[in-house]
């Protein structure tokens, strides 16, 4: 019984620190987006490349997930942005298939 508790325990421990990083990077994508979106006049980059680079700083392992959270979702953020939603928000709205990165 202390096995299979301590195993839940470890399972649950890695789920939420995977979600935390996850939501860590979509608040710092997001948060780039919207400073550039208020110095821009409400425009932001459309290339996820280039704000995937600006916050990854080209490392591989996290340049994928940066892109597997704004991929396809450049153009809803932006919407969320034009409505006066913060990036919190925007997080835990947008997701990755079923997955949303700070739910």
């Amino acid at each position: 019984m202390k096995l299979l508790f301590a195993l839940l325990f470890v399972s649950a421990l890695v789920a939420s620190s995977e979600a935390g990083f996850f939501c860590n990077i979509c608040l710092q994508a997001v948060g780039l987006l919207e400073k550039e979106f208020k110095e821009n006049g409400g425009v932001i980059e459309k290339d996820a490349n280039k704000i995937c680079d600006k916050i990854t700083f080209k490392e591989e392992a996290l340049d994928s997930i940066c892109h597997q959270i704004l991929d396809g979702q450049i153009e809803k953020i932006e919407q969320f942005l034009k409505d006066g939603k913060d990036a919190e928000h925007i997080c835990k709205t947008i997701g990755v298939g079923k997955f949303h990165p700070c739910s």
